[in-house]
């Protein structure tokens, strides 16, 4: 099915994002917090996080979000880019996590 980028858009905006429910991950954070590492024991990988996925896993860890609620709560920290980047930059966060099966989605 090939939707029209309008409906991809409100489609990407309306996926409500959390952790994997069976996933079994462990963030080990040093240098104040530079620094995280991700273990994901069901598949035995281990993933060096930049800051913003850091900070994105932790807000789902607490409750499943949007990008567009995710990004509410921690944009200030993607610079001064638009609203809509911003979004677009999580969705592209999201979606390489979901590669690796530490998030899922479901639509609202």
């Amino acid at each position: 099915m090939n939707l029209g980028n309008g409906e991809q858009e409100r489609n990407a905006s309306s996926r409500q994002w959390q952790v994997a429910p069976d996933s079994e991950i462990f963030l080990t954070h040093w240098n104040n917090e530079e620094e995280t590492v991700l273990y994901h024991l069901g598949s035995g990988d281990t993933y060096l996080l930049n800051d913003l996925a850091r900070r994105v896993i932790l807000i789902l860890q607490e409750t499943p979000a949007s990008a567009i609620d995710i990004c509410d709560r921690i944009g200030f920290c993607l610079g001064v880019i638009s609203q809509q980047e911003k979004i677009k930059l999580l969705e592209n966060l999201l979606t390489d996590l979901l590669k690796v099966d530490v998030v899922r989605f479901q639509y609202r």
